[in-house]
């Protein structure tokens, strides 16, 4: 602890003195604490952000410079605020603010306009928002991309990989009461926690539960619009799952992949001519994004991409800016 130097101000030095301990921000020890970054530069990047041997050697092979990859890995050990989707079909952001303000609860609105970011250590599920279905706890990243889906009154929607609910309650707040949504997952215990969102947000009536060894019986292409937020490494959410880091194996992304690639494959036999299905992950390697996208577009003539955004994750901003990393991809089908 004698060896711990003052904060300092400034992109961190890449040397093995100095530990970053933000974007922005570093200590310089009185002596050497990692490896030498110009004789080792994966070890010594490992260490200075903590990551895993595997992924660390992957990032910095895709950065311009050791520095840069520093500053960019260091967003995934940003404290993560606490982001809440507004249901805009019930009230508004402004009116959702003016209430928690009242109520003494310290929250400010998310720069996307539909989410709002709550302050200090607020206990959200006593919140009134949240426990009469007006708010619901989810990043913008995972937000935008239901809103790509672009869900209208009336429509049939299939919600792939379902759990834990959130995105479900978002199509169902665009449904606005009228249409139906069809969620699947592959357990009961997955199945009930999706129960229990769409029963606070008073959807019921409109979410059917489908166990995944029933999604035969869906039937082909009948769904206006498809979501398929696939299972992943977690990459781009590792300050909200920060064990996720040390489970990463690099060795691992192609089985990854390959089942990814099966469930888009499943999943857009169940939409419709002129629908619209969405593909979406929380990770940011490009064998779970762009490639599975660009295997599925190649094999199956029916799909063109019509929209896609890859979001790395933006830690050390102010918590109106604060996002997850993520990908989706929105692909008609003709």
């Amino acid at each position: 602890a004698r060896s711990v130097g003052e904060a300092q101000t400034g992109s961190p030095p890449v040397d093995d003195c100095t530990v970053p301990i933000a974007a922005d921000r570093y200590r310089v020890m009185d002596g050497p604490v990692f490896r030498p970054p110009a004789e080792e530069p994966a070890w010594y990047f490992a260490e200075a952000v903590s990551l895993p041997d595997d992924l660390a050697e992957r990032w910095l092979q895709t950065a311009d410079s050791t520095a840069a990859a520093v500053r960019m890995a260091m967003q995934i050990n940003a404290r993560p605020p606490v982001v809440a989707r507004v249901n805009l079909s019930r009230t508004t952001v402004e009116e959702v603010l003016e209430e928690l303000a009242a109520a003494g609860v310290e929250a400010t609105g998310h720069t996307n306009g539909m989410s709002i970011v709550l302050g200090g250590h607020a206990d959200v599920a006593a919140l009134g928002p949240f426990v009469d279905g007006r708010i619901s706890p989810q990043d913008a990243t995972a937000s935008e991309a239901v809103e790509a889906l672009d869900v209208q009154p009336g429509m049939r929607v299939l919600d792939f990989c379902a759990a834990p609910g959130s995105k479900t309650v978002q199509i169902g707040e665009h449904l606005r009461g009228q249409g139906e949504i069809v969620a699947v997952d592959v357990d009961q215990r997955k199945l009930q926690r999706i129960a229990e969102g769409v029963e606070r947000c008073g959807m019921t009536d409109l979410v059917r539960l489908c166990p995944a060894s029933e999604a035969g019986s869906l039937g082909i292409a009948s769904f206006d619009r498809v979501l398929v937020d696939a299972p992943c490494s977690n990459t781009g959410v590792l300050a909200r799952r920060v064990e996720a880091r040390w489970r990463f194996d690099a060795g691992k992304l192609g089985k990854i992949a390959a089942d990814q690639r099966q469930l888009l494959a499943l999943a857009a036999m169940f939409c419709s001519s002129n629908g619209r299905l969405v593909y979406s992950t929380c990770s940011i390697e490009t064998e779970e994004n762009d490639r599975v996208v660009q295997a599925f577009a190649k094999r199956h003539g029916r799909a063109k991409v019509i929209d896609r955004k890859f979001i790395r994750p933006q830690g050390f901003v102010p918590p109106a800016e604060y996002r997850d990393g993520g990908f989706w991809a929105a692909m008609k089908i003709s």
